[in-house]
């Protein structure tokens, strides 16, 4: 496995798992009872369209390249990548308290990119980690 191709396996993972934060971040706003959600709604639209397009990007390099990869997630303490490289498959084990930590960041430098706007809630992750 190249650099290229364990960069675009990370980078999907990442974005992968940060739909899913956006998308239970929503319904816990939904559900919720404060004042002016539709902010933080639309804020987190905006955070899973963002992501969404660039998971769309990455995963057209990836098939230029022939790489495939899908996750398997048991909620347990590790997450599994499946990957297919040009034909040769493999597996790879993620800790999820080191995929949460790599979320949190990476939500922190979506933030950034929207104009350092503040994460406290809803982007901190909870011990769960990848839904």
């Amino acid at each position: 496995m190249t650099e290229s191709e364990l960069m675009q396996i990370r980078k999907f993972v990442h974005l992968t798992c940060l739909i899913k934060v956006a998308i239970n971040t929503i319904n816990d706003l939904s559900e919720s009872r404060i004042s002016f959600k539709s902010m933080p709604i639309s804020i987190t639209k905006l955070f899973g369209k963002r992501i969404r397009n660039d998971l769309k990007e990455l995963q057209k390099e990836m098939r230029a390249n022939v790489v495939h990869a899908w996750l398997e997630d048991n909620g347990e303490d590790v997450v599994y990548v499946h990957t297919s490289i040009k034909g040769v498959n493999g597996r790879h084990g993620i800790k999820r308290k080191i995929l949460n930590e790599d979320l949190q960041d990476k939500i922190e430098d979506y933030a950034n990119q929207f104009g350092k706007m503040s994460i406290d809630s809803p982007y901190v992750l909870d011990p769960g980690g990848c839904p």
